[in-house]
């Protein structure tokens, strides 16, 4: 009796480590929030009121100008 308890308690212990190493499919939601003015708040948008429209920092113009004339720079201190 207690080998068959024992059997039988060593079985489901391991059918629920199986199952519970069993691999679920994970899905990725991406949400879009945007905040009163319709820019996307999680990709860093935000309304500027002098262009009166989104801009994203990283995308903006003056970054990509701010950056070349920092490579420029050091490129010269480095030569």
């Amino acid at each position: 009796m207690k080998k068959t308890l024992k059997t039988t308690a060593s079985a489901v212990i391991f059918a629920g480590v199986l199952s519970a190493c069993s691999q679920t499919p994970q899905t990725i939601q991406i949400v879009e929030k945007r905040d009163m003015y319709g820019c996307l708040v999680s990709a860093g948008e935000s309304f500027s009121y002098t262009k009166q429209r989104c801009i994203s920092p990283l995308n903006s113009e003056e970054h990509y100008n701010r950056m070349r004339a920092i490579r420029a720079k050091n490129r010269i201190i480095h030569k």
